[in-house]
């Protein structure tokens, strides 16, 4: 994954306004490792969305049991909360 130019010039505004803010200082270094950990996790989140999920039988089997129920006989969302907050 590539950050391009614009993001880290955004990136590094946003550092030196809370830095400015906070007056603390810091390093390249830590600057460094922090973009890197998120680049981490940016990766674990595109691995997650380009996944190509499927539901299992059983899942498939309940989802189909539940759309065939009735809306009506649904309970109220505000008699689950009077229920469970007396």
């Amino acid at each position: 994954m590539v950050l391009n130019y614009w993001l880290l010039v955004e990136m590094f505004k946003y550092v030196n306004i809370s830095l400015i803010s906070f007056m603390e200082t810091i390093t390249l270094e830590h600057l460094h490792k922090e973009i890197l950990d998120i680049k981490k996790e940016l990766k674990k989140i595109s691995f997650l969305l380009e996944e190509d999920f499927e539901l299992s039988e059983e899942a498939k089997k309940e989802l189909f049991e539940a759309r065939k129920e009735p809306i009506s006989s649904y309970i109220d969302h505000e008699k689950v909360l009077k229920e469970f907050s007396e």
